[in-house]
């Protein structure tokens, strides 16, 4: 490839030109891309077997705990992720639980440089990171090569196929039509008439989707463009031979009979053409995309086995739960309870990794007021509405199958109830908020503190380090993301439950 580089000193809210409607990523040819597309062959695909890929999902919400995606939705559309997969023979499981985090600023971030910050405060080790928020730097999403993948809620239904795109990106693919990403020109300052020869290369600007993350240079690249005669297919565009010259950086409407575009484009030889819809990886409308090429297939194995090998845990799945009984043990059916901090139970399942738990005011679950996922059979839910009738059913899965079968629903009541005695204590806790440090709890001395228990908002018990000592006690927060949590603290004569707040 014929390559220049700009470098211009810019200050640090440089943003990566992007159209605001699909994809963020300018997905730069990484040097891994480069050099096994010079050689195929030389690389492991092993076409046989399946390649379960780990993945890590984190969801985010607003500093009230509203405005994320349920986690009935994010199940339903990783099944579609892995029916997107499925000729690939790639499938995606899930090692650990999904997270739920509260921060407004990464929930509805302005640039791909607060998503980049983001993950760098909350992505975990050894699985491909994914995230699920409202604004994703106002593009449906994008990949950072260092950092994972963002996706915004408004498409992540079951009809978009925005993260087996962004997925694409993270296992090495570009866009076909990549280069034009900011049109002729790297920034969008150029138009171009597709009735005229195209010209034989296009500027693009990656600074923001190199392997590593560069916060003061501007970096910009001379990209070759394809021709429909297929005469430079591996060195031009994203290097695949079997993915047809495509220049169409908006989303586009494809034909109705064949799944091509309306917009007839011109090669730099003067050729008619238009651009392929089935593919997943072009920024043509979701009902058009679905598939990846062969060599793109070929090109994502490679890379998870040879440049992602720490990823392959070499593990044997789990059967899918195909049958199952839930006893829902707390609350009893038709007890009533007090409104804030309700604690239930249901049995285990065999082969269930997690369970997703779900609330609802209507008896059919037309309506779902909360859902979440958690991996033990219980879960403290902070607060529903008083004085109110709930429905609630448990959903088990395991790490490698998602299909969705709830149990058979159980009812409760809610009031304004007091807890187990009338007895009275001044309670002290410091410092709140806490900079992740020690959270500290003193109790009258007529108290002695038996146990305390840490919930995120959501109800997931936290396990953390803690000293009891009588009536005082200290809890370690240095291992919390920021955000709110529930403490309940058991007494030998009563209970308490506090918001604490880590900044």
């Amino acid at each position: 490839m014929n390559k220049f580089w700009i470098l211009f000193m810019l200050s640090l809210s440089v943003n990566a030109y992007s159209q605001k409607d699909y994809c963020g990523a300018i997905n730069q040819k990484s040097e891994w891309l480069v050099n096994y597309q010079k050689n195929p062959g030389a690389y492991e695909l092993r076409f046989d077997d399946t390649l379960y890929i780990p993945i890590g999902l984190t969801v985010v919400g607003d500093d009230e705990g509203k405005k994320r995606m349920g986690d009935l939705n994010l199940i339903k559309i990783l099944n579609i992720l892995n029916e997107d997969y499925a000729e690939a023979k790639i499938r995606f499981f899930l090692p650990r639980v999904v997270r739920h985090e509260f921060y407004s600023k990464w929930s509805e971030h302005a640039t791909v440089l607060e998503g980049a910050d983001m993950m760098f405060e909350l992505n975990q080790d050894s699985v491909i990171n994914c995230y699920f928020l409202l604004d994703a730097a106002g593009n449906c999403g994008y990949n950072l090569p260092y950092g994972g993948m963002v996706v915004s809620n408004n498409c992540a239904s079951l009809q978009d196929h925005t993260w087996a795109h962004e997925m694409g990106h993270g296992l090495s693919l570009p866009h076909p039509f990549y280069g034009w990403e900011g049109g002729v020109s790297w920034d969008g300052s150029v138009s171009h008439n597709y009735s005229n020869p195209a010209p034989e290369y296009v500027l693009a600007d990656y600074t923001n989707f190199k392997d590593t993350l560069i916060r003061d240079t501007l970096i910009i690249d001379t990209i070759l463009v394809e021709k429909i005669d297929g005469s430079n297919c591996h060195l031009a565009a994203d290097g695949f031979c079997d993915t047809k010259p495509d220049y169409l950086y908006t989303r586009w409407s494809c034909t109705s009979t064949n799944a091509i575009s309306q917009q007839v484009q011109t090669d730099p030889n003067g050729e008619k053409f238009q651009s392929d819809g089935t593919l997943i990886m072009s920024y043509a409308d979701d009902k058009c995309a679905a598939r990846f090429s062969e060599e793109q297939m070929a090109a994502m194995r490679a890379n998870f086995l040879n440049e992602k090998s720490q990823l392959n845990y070499g593990q044997v799945p789990l059967s899918a739960i195909t049958s199952f009984n839930i006893d829902h043990i707390k609350p009893f059916y038709e007890e009533t309870v007090n409104y804030q901090n309700i604690n239930l139970q249901w049995s285990q399942v065999e082969n269930a990794d997690y369970y997703l738990v779900q609330f609802s005011k209507y008896s059919q679950f037309s309506i779902i007021s909360l859902d979440t996922i958690v991996e033990n059979n219980e879960m403290l839910v902070p607060q529903l509405e008083n004085d109110s009738k709930w429905y609630w059913r448990v959903m088990p899965f395991n790490a490698y199958n998602f299909d969705i079968q709830f149990s058979n629903g159980s009812l409760f009541f809610t009031s304004e109830m007091v807890s187990t005695s009338e007895l009275s204590s001044t309670i002290k806790a410091w410092p709140n908020p806490v900079l992740k440090g020690e959270f500290n709890i003193s109790l009258d001395h007529n108290e002695k503190i038996e146990n305390i228990e840490v919930y995120d908002i959501s109800g997931r018990h936290i396990l953390l380090d803690m000293n009891i000592n009588g009536s005082m006690a200290s809890i370690e927060t240095k291992n919390l993301n920021m955000g709110v949590f529930i403490v309940r603290i058991n007494t030998d004569k009563q209970y308490y439950t506090l918001r604490m707040m880590v900044e």
